[in-house]
Protein backbone atom coordinates (compact mmCIF):
# COMPACT_ATOMS: atom_id res chain seq x y z
CA UNK A 1 0.00 0.00 0.00
CA UNK A 2 1.32 3.52 -0.88
CA UNK A 3 1.24 6.02 1.42
CA UNK A 4 1.83 9.84 1.23
CA UNK A 5 3.58 11.05 4.41
CA UNK A 6 6.35 13.85 5.33
CA UNK A 7 9.88 13.59 4.65
CA UNK A 8 12.35 11.80 7.63
CA UNK A 9 16.21 12.10 7.21
CA UNK A 10 16.48 8.94 6.90
CA UNK A 11 14.73 8.59 3.32
CA UNK A 12 17.56 10.33 1.99
CA UNK A 13 19.56 7.75 0.85
CA UNK A 14 16.25 5.80 -1.14
CA UNK A 15 15.52 9.01 -2.22
CA UNK A 16 19.16 9.84 -4.00
CA UNK A 17 18.93 6.04 -5.58
CA UNK A 18 15.36 6.76 -7.08
CA UNK A 19 16.79 9.60 -8.98
CA UNK A 20 19.90 8.11 -9.67
CA UNK A 21 17.96 5.07 -10.92
CA UNK A 22 15.62 7.35 -13.37
CA UNK A 23 18.44 8.96 -14.87
CA UNK A 24 20.14 5.98 -15.32
CA UNK A 25 23.50 7.27 -12.51
CA UNK A 26 24.34 5.04 -9.81
CA UNK A 27 27.85 5.94 -8.86
CA UNK A 28 28.31 6.91 -5.25
CA UNK A 29 29.58 10.50 -6.52
CA UNK A 30 26.32 10.80 -7.90
CA UNK A 31 24.37 9.90 -4.72
CA UNK A 32 26.54 11.86 -2.82
CA UNK A 33 25.74 15.10 -5.00
CA UNK A 34 22.02 14.35 -4.63
CA UNK A 35 22.16 14.21 -0.70
CA UNK A 36 24.57 17.35 -0.73
CA UNK A 37 21.46 19.27 -2.60
CA UNK A 38 18.87 18.24 0.04
CA UNK A 39 20.61 19.36 2.86
CA UNK A 40 21.78 22.41 1.08
CA UNK A 41 18.01 23.26 0.53
CA UNK A 42 17.47 22.78 4.26
CA UNK A 43 20.28 25.81 5.19
CA UNK A 44 17.65 28.35 3.00
CA UNK A 45 17.14 31.43 5.12
CA UNK A 46 13.47 30.56 5.13
CA UNK A 47 13.72 26.84 5.63
CA UNK A 48 12.93 26.26 9.43
CA UNK A 49 9.28 27.51 9.04
CA UNK A 50 8.54 26.90 5.12
CA UNK A 51 10.51 24.03 3.92
CA UNK A 52 8.39 21.39 2.88
CA UNK A 53 8.89 17.92 1.45
CA UNK A 54 7.08 14.65 1.03
CA UNK A 55 7.89 11.32 0.15
CA UNK A 56 5.44 8.27 -1.43
CA UNK A 57 6.33 5.21 0.20
CA UNK A 58 5.79 1.47 -0.59
CA UNK A 59 6.10 -0.32 2.62
CA UNK A 60 9.83 0.06 3.47
CA UNK A 61 10.74 1.30 -0.06
CA UNK A 62 10.42 5.02 -1.33
CA UNK A 63 8.88 5.57 -4.66
CA UNK A 64 8.25 9.43 -5.18
CA UNK A 65 9.29 12.94 -3.53
CA UNK A 66 8.48 16.67 -3.76
CA UNK A 67 11.13 19.00 -2.16
CA UNK A 68 8.92 22.74 -1.75
CA UNK A 69 11.30 25.16 -1.56
CA UNK A 70 10.10 29.13 -0.60
CA UNK A 71 11.64 32.68 -1.45
CA UNK A 72 10.46 35.79 -0.89
CA UNK A 73 9.18 37.77 -3.75
CA UNK A 74 8.15 41.52 -4.45
CA UNK A 75 5.21 41.68 -6.14
CA UNK A 76 3.47 44.55 -7.35
CA UNK A 77 5.33 46.11 -4.16
CA UNK A 78 4.52 43.49 -1.18
CA UNK A 79 6.91 41.28 -0.06
CA UNK A 80 5.07 37.50 0.19
CA UNK A 81 6.52 34.10 0.39
CA UNK A 82 5.92 31.60 -2.88
CA UNK A 83 7.50 28.00 -3.03
CA UNK A 84 8.83 26.14 -6.03
CA UNK A 85 8.64 22.07 -6.22
CA UNK A 86 11.89 21.87 -6.39
CA UNK A 87 12.74 18.59 -6.66
CA UNK A 88 9.96 16.30 -7.81
CA UNK A 89 9.97 12.80 -9.05
CA UNK A 90 8.27 9.29 -8.88
CA UNK A 91 8.89 5.49 -9.82
CA UNK A 92 7.29 5.11 -13.09
CA UNK A 93 5.67 1.90 -11.82
CA UNK A 94 4.31 4.13 -9.50
CA UNK A 95 3.50 7.06 -11.80
CA UNK A 96 -0.23 7.58 -11.07
CA UNK A 97 0.11 8.48 -7.85
CA UNK A 98 2.46 11.61 -9.30
CA UNK A 99 -0.98 13.78 -8.84
CA UNK A 100 -0.95 13.05 -5.09
CA UNK A 101 2.39 14.96 -4.43
CA UNK A 102 1.17 17.63 -6.27
CA UNK A 103 -2.08 18.23 -4.73
CA UNK A 104 -0.68 18.03 -1.33
CA UNK A 105 1.60 20.70 -2.40
CA UNK A 106 -1.05 23.34 -3.14
CA UNK A 107 -3.17 22.09 -0.58
CA UNK A 108 -0.46 23.17 1.88
CA UNK A 109 1.46 26.75 0.42
CA UNK A 110 -0.37 29.76 0.22
CA UNK A 111 1.51 31.01 -2.91
CA UNK A 112 3.42 29.03 -6.48
CA UNK A 113 5.83 30.23 -8.62
CA UNK A 114 7.53 27.79 -10.41
CA UNK A 115 9.47 27.45 -13.94
CA UNK A 116 9.23 23.53 -15.53
CA UNK A 117 9.95 22.33 -18.98
CA UNK A 118 8.04 18.41 -18.78
CA UNK A 119 4.66 18.98 -20.61
CA UNK A 120 3.05 16.43 -18.19
CA UNK A 121 4.07 18.77 -15.01
CA UNK A 122 2.77 22.07 -16.60
CA UNK A 123 -0.43 20.11 -17.40
CA UNK A 124 -1.03 18.76 -13.55
CA UNK A 125 0.04 22.23 -12.37
CA UNK A 126 -2.23 24.12 -14.30
CA UNK A 127 -5.05 21.80 -13.66
CA UNK A 128 -4.64 22.21 -10.00
CA UNK A 129 -4.96 26.01 -10.29
CA UNK A 130 -1.19 27.29 -11.78
CA UNK A 131 -1.68 29.63 -14.37
CA UNK A 132 0.69 29.84 -17.30
CA UNK A 133 2.32 33.13 -17.66
CA UNK A 134 5.46 32.61 -20.23
CA UNK A 135 8.34 30.74 -22.06
CA UNK A 136 11.68 31.90 -21.04
CA UNK A 137 13.88 32.19 -23.76
CA UNK A 138 16.81 30.14 -24.31
CA UNK A 139 19.62 32.15 -26.17
CA UNK A 140 22.65 29.96 -26.60
CA UNK A 141 26.28 30.74 -28.34
CA UNK A 142 28.81 28.24 -29.49
CA UNK A 143 32.45 28.55 -28.80
CA UNK A 144 33.90 25.13 -29.67
CA UNK A 145 33.61 22.39 -32.62
CA UNK A 146 32.95 20.14 -28.93
CA UNK A 147 29.17 21.52 -29.20
CA UNK A 148 28.61 20.81 -32.71
CA UNK A 149 26.08 18.25 -33.86
CA UNK A 150 28.42 17.11 -36.48
CA UNK A 151 32.06 15.30 -35.90
CA UNK A 152 35.08 17.15 -37.54
CA UNK A 153 38.54 15.83 -38.53
CA UNK A 154 41.03 17.41 -36.26
CA UNK A 155 42.49 19.72 -38.66
CA UNK A 156 39.07 21.15 -39.87
CA UNK A 157 37.82 21.36 -36.05
CA UNK A 158 41.46 23.00 -34.66
CA UNK A 159 40.88 25.65 -37.90
CA UNK A 160 36.95 26.29 -36.79
CA UNK A 161 37.80 26.63 -33.37
CA UNK A 162 40.41 29.30 -34.14
CA UNK A 163 37.58 31.41 -36.38
CA UNK A 164 35.55 31.21 -33.47
CA UNK A 165 37.45 32.33 -31.05
CA UNK A 166 38.96 35.01 -33.65
CA UNK A 167 35.09 36.11 -34.51
CA UNK A 168 34.49 36.43 -30.72
CA UNK A 169 37.08 39.04 -30.44
CA UNK A 170 35.82 41.49 -32.90
CA UNK A 171 32.07 40.91 -31.75
CA UNK A 172 33.37 42.01 -27.95
CA UNK A 173 35.46 44.96 -29.33
CA UNK A 174 33.44 47.99 -28.32
CA UNK A 175 33.72 51.02 -26.36
CA UNK A 176 32.38 50.46 -22.76
CA UNK A 177 30.31 53.06 -21.19
CA UNK A 178 30.42 51.20 -17.91
CA UNK A 179 33.38 49.25 -16.09
CA UNK A 180 32.83 45.54 -15.66
CA UNK A 181 34.70 43.74 -12.55
CA UNK A 182 35.42 40.50 -11.19
CA UNK A 183 34.02 40.92 -7.51
CA UNK A 184 34.61 38.49 -4.87
CA UNK A 185 31.18 38.34 -3.01
CA UNK A 186 28.11 39.69 -2.43
CA UNK A 187 27.95 42.67 -0.09
CA UNK A 188 25.63 45.64 0.76
CA UNK A 189 25.74 47.00 -2.73
CA UNK A 190 23.73 44.00 -3.76
CA UNK A 191 21.12 44.89 -1.54
CA UNK A 192 20.91 48.75 -2.34
CA UNK A 193 21.04 47.33 -5.78
CA UNK A 194 18.07 44.68 -5.39
CA UNK A 195 15.70 47.51 -3.89
CA UNK A 196 16.40 50.07 -6.69
CA UNK A 197 14.98 47.51 -9.17
CA UNK A 198 11.54 46.95 -7.31
CA UNK A 199 9.96 50.43 -7.76
CA UNK A 200 10.21 49.63 -11.92
CA UNK A 201 9.85 45.97 -12.09
CA UNK A 202 6.04 44.68 -10.29
CA UNK A 203 7.44 41.13 -10.08
CA UNK A 204 10.37 40.25 -9.03
CA UNK A 205 12.13 37.01 -7.19
CA UNK A 206 14.23 38.97 -3.97
CA UNK A 207 17.93 38.46 -5.03
CA UNK A 208 19.46 40.39 -1.81
CA UNK A 209 22.80 39.89 -1.16
CA UNK A 210 22.07 36.63 1.74
CA UNK A 211 19.84 34.86 -1.21
CA UNK A 212 22.41 35.37 -3.60
CA UNK A 213 25.15 34.35 -1.18
CA UNK A 214 22.92 30.87 0.01
CA UNK A 215 22.35 30.68 -3.98
CA UNK A 216 25.62 30.76 -5.33
CA UNK A 217 27.94 31.50 -2.44
CA UNK A 218 30.48 28.25 -1.16
CA UNK A 219 28.11 26.30 0.73
CA UNK A 220 26.09 25.99 -2.20
CA UNK A 221 26.40 22.27 -4.06
CA UNK A 222 26.91 23.56 -7.35
CA UNK A 223 28.86 26.99 -6.65
CA UNK A 224 29.03 29.66 -9.29
CA UNK A 225 31.79 31.72 -10.45
CA UNK A 226 33.52 34.05 -11.27
CA UNK A 227 30.81 36.95 -10.13
CA UNK A 228 31.15 39.52 -13.03
CA UNK A 229 29.70 43.40 -11.30
CA UNK A 230 29.33 46.32 -13.70
CA UNK A 231 30.18 49.59 -11.80
CA UNK A 232 29.00 53.08 -12.04
CA UNK A 233 31.94 54.30 -9.30
CA UNK A 234 31.71 51.97 -6.70
CA UNK A 235 28.12 51.45 -7.44
CA UNK A 236 26.29 48.49 -9.04
CA UNK A 237 24.65 49.13 -12.04
CA UNK A 238 24.40 45.72 -13.07
CA UNK A 239 26.30 41.94 -12.54
CA UNK A 240 26.25 38.63 -13.88
CA UNK A 241 26.89 34.89 -12.19
CA UNK A 242 28.33 32.73 -14.60
CA UNK A 243 29.28 28.80 -14.17
CA UNK A 244 30.58 26.05 -16.02
CA UNK A 245 29.92 22.45 -15.14
CA UNK A 246 32.32 20.09 -14.96
CA UNK A 247 30.47 16.96 -16.36
CA UNK A 248 30.33 18.37 -20.26
CA UNK A 249 31.58 22.16 -19.71
CA UNK A 250 29.07 23.53 -20.48
CA UNK A 251 29.26 27.22 -19.66
CA UNK A 252 26.07 28.68 -18.11
CA UNK A 253 24.83 32.60 -17.52
CA UNK A 254 22.59 32.26 -14.37
CA UNK A 255 21.96 35.91 -14.00
CA UNK A 256 22.32 38.91 -16.17
CA UNK A 257 20.08 42.02 -14.28
CA UNK A 258 20.49 45.33 -15.01
CA UNK A 259 19.24 48.23 -13.59
CA UNK A 260 15.82 49.57 -15.91
CA UNK A 261 16.65 50.57 -19.46
CA UNK A 262 20.55 49.82 -19.00
CA UNK A 263 21.26 47.70 -22.34
CA UNK A 264 24.45 49.16 -22.56
CA UNK A 265 25.17 47.39 -19.29
CA UNK A 266 23.63 44.25 -20.06
CA UNK A 267 25.92 43.98 -23.15
CA UNK A 268 28.79 45.31 -21.92
CA UNK A 269 28.12 42.27 -19.07
CA UNK A 270 27.00 39.76 -22.19
CA UNK A 271 31.21 40.51 -23.55
CA UNK A 272 32.54 40.07 -20.32
CA UNK A 273 30.42 36.72 -19.90
CA UNK A 274 31.99 35.44 -22.87
CA UNK A 275 35.50 36.41 -22.45
CA UNK A 276 35.29 34.60 -19.31
CA UNK A 277 33.48 31.67 -19.92
CA UNK A 278 35.90 30.94 -23.22
CA UNK A 279 38.70 31.55 -20.64
CA UNK A 280 37.44 28.51 -18.34
CA UNK A 281 37.26 26.42 -20.88
CA UNK A 282 32.97 26.44 -21.93
CA UNK A 283 32.49 24.81 -25.09
CA UNK A 284 28.80 26.40 -24.84
CA UNK A 285 26.77 29.09 -23.24
CA UNK A 286 23.16 28.61 -22.79
CA UNK A 287 21.09 31.41 -21.13
CA UNK A 288 17.47 31.11 -20.27
CA UNK A 289 15.51 33.93 -18.94
CA UNK A 290 12.23 36.36 -19.76
CA UNK A 291 12.92 39.78 -21.63
CA UNK A 292 12.59 42.79 -19.31
CA UNK A 293 13.55 45.97 -18.89
CA UNK A 294 16.61 44.69 -16.65
CA UNK A 295 18.08 41.68 -19.29
CA UNK A 296 19.60 41.95 -22.53
CA UNK A 297 18.14 43.00 -25.88
CA UNK A 298 17.55 40.53 -28.50
CA UNK A 299 19.26 42.42 -30.59
CA UNK A 300 22.47 42.27 -28.85
CA UNK A 301 22.19 38.59 -28.02
CA UNK A 302 22.28 38.52 -31.98
CA UNK A 303 25.32 40.19 -32.46
CA UNK A 304 27.24 38.90 -29.97
CA UNK A 305 26.68 35.23 -31.52
CA UNK A 306 24.05 33.97 -29.68
CA UNK A 307 20.84 32.05 -31.20
CA UNK A 308 17.35 30.79 -30.08
CA UNK A 309 16.86 27.54 -28.92
CA UNK A 310 13.59 25.88 -29.09
CA UNK A 311 13.58 24.18 -25.64
CA UNK A 312 11.35 26.33 -23.78
CA UNK A 313 10.58 26.53 -19.91
CA UNK A 314 6.89 27.97 -19.32
CA UNK A 315 6.97 30.26 -15.70
CA UNK A 316 3.34 29.15 -13.76
CA UNK A 317 2.31 31.21 -10.94
CA UNK A 318 -1.04 30.74 -8.06
CA UNK A 319 -1.38 33.65 -5.50
CA UNK A 320 -3.90 33.17 -3.00
CA UNK A 321 -4.20 37.23 -3.39
CA UNK A 322 -6.41 38.12 -6.73
CA UNK A 323 -4.63 41.24 -6.99
CA UNK A 324 -1.31 39.64 -6.27
CA UNK A 325 -2.80 37.30 -8.93
CA UNK A 326 -3.81 39.80 -11.23
CA UNK A 327 -0.08 41.58 -11.75
CA UNK A 328 1.51 38.22 -11.94
CA UNK A 329 0.16 36.42 -14.53
CA UNK A 330 0.99 39.16 -16.53
CA UNK A 331 3.72 38.11 -18.87
CA UNK A 332 5.23 42.30 -18.87
CA UNK A 333 4.84 42.21 -14.93
CA UNK A 334 8.17 39.83 -14.81
CA UNK A 335 12.02 39.57 -14.31
CA UNK A 336 12.88 36.29 -14.41
CA UNK A 337 16.45 34.37 -14.90
CA UNK A 338 17.06 30.85 -14.65
CA UNK A 339 19.21 31.19 -11.29
CA UNK A 340 16.54 32.64 -9.41
CA UNK A 341 14.45 29.32 -9.44
CA UNK A 342 14.73 25.57 -9.32
CA UNK A 343 15.57 25.21 -13.03
CA UNK A 344 19.24 25.15 -12.44
CA UNK A 345 19.48 23.59 -9.21
CA UNK A 346 19.70 20.23 -10.51
CA UNK A 347 22.75 21.30 -13.54
CA UNK A 348 25.87 19.71 -12.32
Amino acid sequence: MVVLRNYEPGDLVQISRLRAAVYSRHDDERLAWHASVWHWLETHPLAPEHLHRWVLADGDRIVGFLAAVPQYYRIAGKRVVAHTPTDYMVDPDYGFHAVSLMRTFFRTVENCVSVDWLPSVIRVQTWLGATQVANLRYAAKILTTAKLPVSLPGPVAGGVNLGLRAADRLLTLGRQSVTVKVLDSFDERFDRFFESLTAHVPCLAEKDAAFLQWRYGLSSPQPAGPLLGALNGDELVGYAVLRVTDTDRSGYIMDLTVRPGRQDVAAALLRASIHHLRQRGAHLIRYRFLPSSLAPLPRDLWRLGFFTRKQTHTLQVKFADPELQSVATNPLSWAYSAGDGELSFWVE
